[in-house]
Order: structure tokens, then sequence, then C-alpha cells
């Protein structure tokens, strides 16, 4: 044998494990599944045997239910599974929820939840028992009905077409061979092409099919939690702390600041009266929104119950964007509104490549057919170090938390000044030891 086949054979054989590779270890494990509003919409987690606490958002509509599932750890995203693919078992109990020491026994309930438009604003919504399955039914009504109303418009369609091809046909043989064919054009001009059904909007997400678990719906505070047989008995592991949190204080306004030379590098300013420092070379694109405080461990638990997180800080959260707002800029002279725009983001051409950021106008042409960028345009001038804007609503009121200021950060033309200047101590340093090295050795050779 060849040296080189018996090496790629020895390769081969070393690298073989990785098709053996050992898959992760399934436990089977008591696990609640737990369904949370989050402040902006509704998200769901589990939380496991290992973990203690369940965190729950205050004076909302929140679901529990219990059951057994396989749980492993993947350590390719760090974290951990829930394999319900094999064991998914739901038990049929109480929950116990206990508040200094009163007793609250729950009862299984069918719930649903949605989102439905109000405008260019989503609100979300939970229901339960008889409203749920209404509310479900509603739901798949309107889809059948848009689905049906679909179906109908191809076929109209199919019909046009057919009509309008063989019209065509008709005539152009006519008038090839000298015949009338006046009343078959009337007829093809005539034809009106159906109009496609509208897609229903009063959902926003749709009503998900009919769930079964435990509404919780509790003020802020801690509790305990157990689940119970209907015999009394407390199932093994089902035991938590339930925490119930909000969010601190009223809405603030954040702002997503996108530079035009970096426009796909956005950054979120979300402190009240926070500085802007920019170079005073482009031009700023804002886009505002709502955000709300929460504690981080709370809110990161929320989402996510394996989630880590630090008790002792907290964190902005972005809920809904801000419309029907304009932007009043604070210069010296005059204040300054600007309105929301589109703008769209248009590639240089030639051998200087990069991208421009233009007003959107749908009679001109661009790379994108659709708006790339919907904000408000703060201009940016060099000769003007320095200004503030702020938010104001429809009626003129400054929203809270909306004022930010804007600095141009001056890039020195000699910076070697500034650099040479900062090395000067270092240079002195380097001096002094030197002549201290020459003066020992002076002194070492006299002796």
């Amino acid at each position: 044998m060849s040296r080189k086949p018996a090496l790629f054979i020895i390769f081969l054989l070393s690298t073989a494990w990785a098709l053996w590779s050992q898959a992760p270890v399934r436990t089977e494990e008591f696990i609640y599944t737990i369904l949370s509003y989050n402040g902006k919409d509704y998200s769901g987690t589990y939380c496991r045997q290992a973990s203690d606490t369940i965190y729950l958002y205050e004076n909302t509509d929140n679901f529990i239910s219990a059951g057994k599932a396989f749980v492993y750890y993947w350590p390719i995203t760090e974290s951990w599974k829930i394999d319900q693919s094999v064991l998914d078992i739901s038990f049929d109990g109480i929950l116990r929820v206990e508040d200094n020491g009163q007793n609250i026994d729950l009862s299984p309930v069918f719930y649903t939840y949605f989102s439905v438009r109000e405008g260019l604003q989503t609100e979300w919504k939970a229901v339960m028992g008889d409203e749920a399955t209404r509310e479900y039914d509603r739901y798949r009504e309107l889809a059948t009905t848009y689905l049906q109303e679909v179906r109908n418009y191809e076929q109209a369609v199919l019909r046009y077409e057919e009509r309008a091809n063989m019209l065509f046909r008709e005539i152009t043989t006519r008038k090839n061979e000298g015949l009338p064919y006046e009343n078959l054009l009337t007829e093809m001009e005539g034809l009106q092409k159906p109009k496609e059904p509208e897609i229903p909007t009063y959902y926003g997400t749709p009503p998900v099919p009919l769930k079964q678990g435990y509404h919780l719906n509790l003020p802020k505070g801690e509790y305990s939690l157990r689940f119970l047989t209907h015999e009394g008995l407390e199932m093994a592991w089902s035991g938590k702390i339930l925490i119930v949190e909000g969010k601190k204080g009223d809405p603030t306004i954040g702002f997503e600041v996108i530079p035009a030379d970096r426009w796909v590098y956005s950054s979120d300013s979300v402190q009240p009266s926070s500085v802007l420092y920019v170079n005073g070379k482009t031009d700023l694109y804002i886009r505002p929104f709502f955000q709300e405080k929460y504690n981080d461990l709370f809110y990161s638990k929320l989402i996510n119950n394996d989630a880590v997180g630090n008790g002792n800080v907290d964190r902005w959260v972005k809920t809904r964007q801000v419309l029907g707002s304009v932007i009043v800029i604070e210069y010296r002279d005059s204040p300054v509104t600007v309105e929301e725009n589109q703008f769209v983001v248009d590639q240089t051409k030639g051998a200087n490549l990069g991208y421009t950021i233009l007003p959107y106008n749908p009679d001109e042409s661009y790379d994108s057919r659709t708006p790339n960028l919907i904000a408000y345009k703060i201009p940016i001038d060099e000769e003007t170090p320095a200004f503030s804007f702020h938010l104001v609503d429809e009626d003129g009121t400054m929203l809270p938390g909306s004022g930010r200021k804007v600095r141009i950060v001056e890039n020195p033309e000699r910076g070697w000044l500034f650099i040479g200047t900062a090395c000067i101590p270092l240079i002195v340093i380097i001096l002094v030891k030197s002549r201290r090295k020459k003066t020992l050795r002076s002194g070492q050779t006299l002796a």
C-alpha cells in the first residue's frame, strides 16, 4: 500500500467518531409551561425542576399548565431544551397559589390569545371559556370566507383572461380578413378585471387554537405555587416561588439613531436627556419608540426562565413605535419642525461604491421598489456644533423623556500635536532613567 492512501485511511478513522457523536442525555422531568404577557406581547417559556422561581407580569392575564416532558441540555446553543415529541403528558388537577397563608385554588380553563389592529397599533388580548370558543370560531369563519373569495377571484381572473384572449384572436382574424370587428372591440374595451378581495385586517395576530391552562391575574408580590392532584396530594417538584412584577414608572421615549454613512449600523438612545455625539459630517435619521423600564433579572426570566440577569440593574424595553408626532429641533436662531418621511437607500453607481439615502418618490426608479427607511431626518451642520431636539404630539405637547442633545465632536487637523503633547511625560521619564544609568556607570568607573 502506498503512503498517501494509508494516510487518508488513518485520517478517516481518526475522524469517524464524529459520525457516532453522542446524543444529548434526556431526562424525564415535571415542567410548568408558562404563557405570560411581557409588556408588548405574549411569550412562552418553561420552568424545569432545577428552577425554583416563576416570573409573571402583574395585573394581566397569564396562563400556566403542568406536565411531563423530556429535558436536555443543548451545548451548541448553551441552553436547555424541552422535547415533547416523545413524551408530552399534561396533568389535570388543582393549581394552588399561596398568598400570606391564604390559598387560591385554580381549575383549568380553555383560552386563546391574539392581537387586534387599532389604527397602526396593535393591542393584545386573552379570552377564556365560551368567549375563547366564539373568538376562535369567528377567526375561522373570517379565514374560510376569505379563502373562498380568493378561489372565486382566481376563477374569475381565468374567465376574464380566456374571454380577453378569445376576443383578441377574433378581432385580429377579422381585421386581417377585412371583416367588421367594432362590436368585438367594444366588448373587449368594456371588460373589467375582477377586483382582488381584501385581506381581513381585524387581527394583527390571529387567535391560536384553544389551549388549556390555569389562569393567573395577580397584583405585584411574591407567592408560593404548587400543583395538587384532585385527591389533594402535592406532586413532586411542583413547589415554586412565584414572583409577580411589572414596569417601573411611566413609559418614556427612546430613539433609534441611524447615521447616513452607516445606515445598517444603528444605535439606541434610551436615557432621557442624553447627549448624541456626532462627527458633523453626516446627517442622522431618527426613529422614536415608546420604552418601559424593567428589572433586568425579572424581565430576562420572564422571557426565558433559564436566562440569566442582574437584579441590581434595570433595562429599557421597546414596546411600540411612536405615531402622529413631529420632532422640534431647537437651534439658536429659531426652532425647526421635522416630520416623518419615507426614504430609499440607493446604491452609488460607478467605481466609488457606496450608498446614498434619498427622499422616496414613487415616480422615480430606485434599486428598491419600496422605501427602505421611514424616519425623521436630522440635518447636521458643522457650523452648528450644538443643538437639541424633542418630540411633540398632535396637540403640540412635548412627550416625556423625548429630549436629546446633539454635540459635534471636532476632529482636529493637527492631531499629531495632541499626540505629541501626551507623549511628553513619557519622553521625560525615558530621559531621566537614561541619565541615572549614565551617572551610576560613571560612579562605578571612578570607584
